[in-house]
């Protein structure tokens, strides 16, 4: 009798034995759900929310969220296989610019760049004008007809920028750098239209000395200044420009 009544109780303790690992799982899930949750956009509130959902969860109950009609679904930072397809457009548009503008042969070469607002070819200043002047070069014509194509493909809104450096100008045509820069952006803006590009598709800004991207302390970074930016802007470019309050 002692046997059997020992036997029973080790089969009794062996059958209990699924919920440590049941346990387990649980707070394994648990945990994953926290780092699933510390690489989301949720912001205090909507963390509150989540946590009760949890702890419903593992009372028992439906888990569901119980925010109102503008809760809006856990967004998780990963990025959309929309983004990852704009990403591999952007990338591969870049390459083409890259080669086509290589192919052209300007000194200095234009850059291309990704950004978060999009793609950005610059051009130095002196590529496409003369100093002073918003007539286009011959050699900058021919590279803004070999780009023309890849920018009316890529379907894009395209954005025309012009910048200068801080030396001041006063002419009959241009009485300061706003009006420089400004000319130069609708110059080439103009003459992609008249090449092909939608007119209702492009914009031209004028920024004068007002953007730098280097210091206006020497030559050299002057006419880094000196330059026209074509931005081929993505899905959340203007929002990527937007005044951070």
């Amino acid at each position: 009798m002692t046997h059997l009544a020992r036997k029973k109780a080790e089969e009794h303790e062996n059958a209990e034995r699924w919920l440590l690992t049941y346990a387990d799982l649980i707070t394994l899930l648990l945990g994953l759900f926290v780092i699933l949750y510390s690489m989301s956009k949720m912001d205090a509130e909507r963390f509150r929310e989540f946590s009760s959902a949890l702890q419903g969860v593992f009372a028992g109950g439906t888990g569901v969220m119980q925010g109102g009609a503008g809760m809006a679904p856990l967004e998780m930072a990963l990025p959309s296989a929309g983004e990852k397809t704009e990403q591999k457009e952007m990338e591969e548009l870049a390459e083409q610019v890259q080669q086509t503008l290589e192919q052209v042969g300007l000194y200095p070469a234009p850059q291309t760049s990704l950004e978060e607002r999009g793609l950005v070819i610059r051009f130095a200043g002196n590529v496409l004008f003369d100093s002073g002047k918003a007539e286009l070069r011959p050699e900058a014509r021919r590279a803004l007809v070999a780009l023309e194509p890849l920018l009316a493909r890529a379907g894009r809104p395209l954005r025309v920028e012009g910048h200068t450096d801080n030396v001041p100008i006063n002419t009959p045509l241009f009485p300061s750098n706003w009006e420089l820069s400004a000319t130069r952006a609708a110059t080439v803006t103009r003459f992609l239209v008249e090449q092909g590009i939608d007119p209702t598709n492009i914009s031209a800004l004028g920024y004068g000395e007002y953007r730098p991207i280097a210091p206006n302390d020497t030559d050299a970074n002057r006419q880094l200044n000196r330059r026209v930016d074509i931005a081929v802007l993505s899905a959340h470019g203007d929002e990527a420009e937007s005044p951070k309050h």
